[in-house]
């Protein structure tokens, strides 16, 4: 914030006995030129650079962090909306299909049944057929409640969502030899926001399956979800043992402009970090290797500057 008349007021005494050198003009509007005046000036000059240094301090940085934080929820709502627009429009768009198909295959095991035919190759197919779609319609439901953001708290089973998350994930790790593991469970439920929880821990998981799958040969790697907790906050933490985050980028993992392959890193983490923090919670790193642990914080109870911040 540059000093300038409409905005600095302030007052400098001095006087004929405390400064007998520094001598006024006959006018009394300005000072005689000479060693002494320049002395007063450097003075002034260098308590002005101090007191600006203060204003930044004490009024334009606290201005600049408001005016941040305010861009960056602007920016988690544009975000957040256009993801869930294109969640709910993709989910529905998979689901009609796979009705068809499911009904499809209804038909036909009823005709075979009808016609007293009995196949048996047929009858494995048609059961391929229907499990493989219901899982489809599983990983719908999951697309969809990604897609159905609400800005309001609510009451979250942090059981169901952790399960609902790890769920998702378990036949794509096993696929890939990787093993999952879950088994902590919370105690109580939270008052929070859904949606925030789980993106940012669908973002996390996702980081470390594709961690681990950049190695030449991810089988008998692992991935751990735990719980802790405390009287203030419940922490759930995505830990894996894949190459971790490289040593060039620890600084900026939560830098706009940060991207890895391997750590499948970028402005997702701030995101959802910074959409946590509205609700009083956080997104942190606490280890960057051997094993590589990012861990979601949940405050059981939100403050009033946390929904004000809203």
């Amino acid at each position: 914030m540059p000093l300038v008349p409409s905005r600095l007021f302030g007052f400098v005494q001095i006087g004929r006995e405390t400064n007998p050198k520094l001598q006024d003009a006959t006018n009394r509007r300005a000072f005689i030129r000479g060693p002494e005046f320049e002395s007063f000036a450097k003075f002034l000059k260098n308590r002005l650079s101090e007191l600006e240094v203060e204003l930044e301090r004490r009024v334009a940085k606290p201005r600049w962090e408001e005016s941040r934080l305010k861009k960056s929820q602007k920016l988690i709502q544009a975000s957040q909306r256009t993801l869930s627009v294109l969640s709910l429009g993709l989910a529905h768009e998979l689901r009609q299909p796979l009705t068809v198909i499911y009904g499809a295959s209804e038909n036909i095991a009823t005709r075979l049944s009808k016609a007293g035919v009995t196949l048996p190759e047929v009858d494995d197919s048609i059961t391929t057929i229907q499990r493989n779609v219901d899982r489809m319609d599983k990983h719908i439901r999951f697309l969809k409640d990604l897609g159905e953001r609400r800005e309001e708290t609510e009451s979250v089973d942090l059981n169901a969502l952790i399960s609902e998350v790890v769920e998702e994930f378990e036949v794509r790790t096993a696929a890939r030899g990787i093993s999952l593991h879950s088994s902590d469970k919370v105690s109580a439920k939270v008052t929070s926001n859904r949606w925030s929880i789980l993106m940012a821990l669908t973002n996390l998981m996702i980081n470390a399956y594709e961690a681990i799958v950049s190695l030449d040969n991810p089988k008998d790697h692992n991935i751990y979800v735990r719980v802790s907790e405390n009287r203030n906050a419940i922490s759930i933490s995505v830990e894996d043992d894949g190459p971790g985050v490289p040593e060039a980028m620890r600084e900026r993992v939560f830098r706009r402009e940060t991207t890895s392959k391997q750590g499948g890193m970028g402005v997702a983490l701030i995101m959802y970090r910074e959409a946590l923090r509205v609700l009083g919670g956080d997104l942190s790193c606490e280890s960057f290797q051997d094993p590589t642990r990012f861990v979601v914080t949940i405050p059981r109870k939100i403050s009033h500057d946390s929904r004000s911040a809203r």
